[in-house]
C-alpha cells in the first residue's frame, strides 16, 4: 500500500505452511484485505496446490502467467484469508485444480485434503512436475525406483493414484520459453477428475482419515512442514518472479 492508501483493518490467518495449508495455530500471518478486487472473490478459473518450501517460486509464477492468460487464480501466498475454511471455498470455486508434485506433497496432510475437496467437488485435476522431478514421475504412482534405491519422493496414497491416468505436464523455470510451453499446456489441458480407486465399503472420508492417521504414526503431520511464521511472512511480501 501506499502512504496515502487508506488503512483496512489487519486481519490474522491461521495457517501451517504456504502451499497446502495450515495446521498449526502458533503460526500466524497477517494480511490486509483489499477491498474490491476480484482476484480475492469467487469464482476462480484455477485453484494451485503445492508444497511453497518445495514449489513455492513454481507456484508464484504460475499463478503469474496464468493471470496474464486471463485467468482468475487462487494461490494461498496471494490470499487475504487462506484457512482451512477459505482453502477448502478455494477449491470449491475454482474451475479445475492445478497440482504442483514436489519430493514431499503426498505427506503433507493439506496437499492430500485440497485433492480430496477436489474429487469431493468434481474438479478436473491438471497434474504438474517441475522439470527435475519428471523422471520420478512413476515413483509417485508408487513404483519402485529405477536404480534399486531408496525412494526419492513420496508416493500418492493407493486409493489416489490415479491421478497418474491424467496427463503430467512439465514446468521448467530455466528458459522463458520452456516455461510458456508449460503454461499453455496448462492452459489447453484436458479436464478431467481422479478416478479414485477406492475398496467396497470404504468412503473418501474413511480413506482420508487412515492416511491422516498414516502420517501422523510417521511423524510427517507437522503443521504441513513445520514452517516458521518468518518463514511464511517472507513468502507473502516476496514480489512475483517474471515467468
Amino acid at each position: 500500500p501506499q502512504p496515502d492508501d487508506p488503512v483496512d483493518p489487519v486481519v490474522g490467518a491461521v495457517v501451517g505452511e504456504m502451499g497446502c495449508g495450515a495446521s498449526s495455530p502458533a503460526a500466524i500471518v497477517k494480511s490486509r484485505p483489499s477491498s474490491g478486487d476480484p482476484a480475492q472473490s469467487p469464482p476462480w478459473d484455477y485453484f494451485v496446490s503445492h508444497v511453497q518450501s518445495e514449489t513455492g517460486a513454481y507456484a508464484v509464477d504460475l499463478w503469474s502467467s496464468l493471470r496474464d492468460a486471463g485467468a482468475n487464480v487462487w494461490l494461498d501466498v496471494k490470499m487475504n484469508l487462506r484457512d482451512e475454511e477459505a482453502m477448502r471455498e478455494g477449491v470449491e470455486n475454482s474451475d479445475a485444480v492445478v497440482v504442483i508434485l514436489s519430493k514431499s506433497y503426498f505427506k503433507r496432510p493439506f496437499c492430500i485434503k485440497e485433492i480430496i475437496w477436489a474429487c469431493e467437488y468434481g474438479k478436473p485435476v491438471i497434474p504438474c512436475v517441475p522439470i527435475d522431478l519428471k523422471g520420478f514421475i512413476g515413483e509417485f504412482g508408487g513404483q519402485p525406483p529405477r536404480d534399486g534405491g531408496a525412494p526419492s519422493v513420496a508416493a500418492a496414497p493407493e486409493f489416489l493414484r490415479g491421478i497418474l491416468s491424467i496427463n503430467v505436464e512439465t514446468l521448467d523455470r530455466s528458459d522463458n520459453a520452456y516455461w510458456e510451453v508449460g503454461v499453455r499446456k496448462v492452459l489447453k489441458s484436458g479436464r478431467k477428475s481422479i478416478p479414485l480407486r477406492l475398496e467396497d465399503g470404504v468412503t473418501l472420508q474413511d480413506a482420508l482419515d487412515a492416511t491422516l492417521d498414516e502420517l501422523k504414526s510417521r511423524g510427517t503431520n507437522n503443521a504441513a512442514g513445520g514452517s516458521t511464521a518468518e518463514e511464511m511472512e517472507a513468502a507473502v511480501a516476496a514480489p512475483t518472479a517474471a515467468a
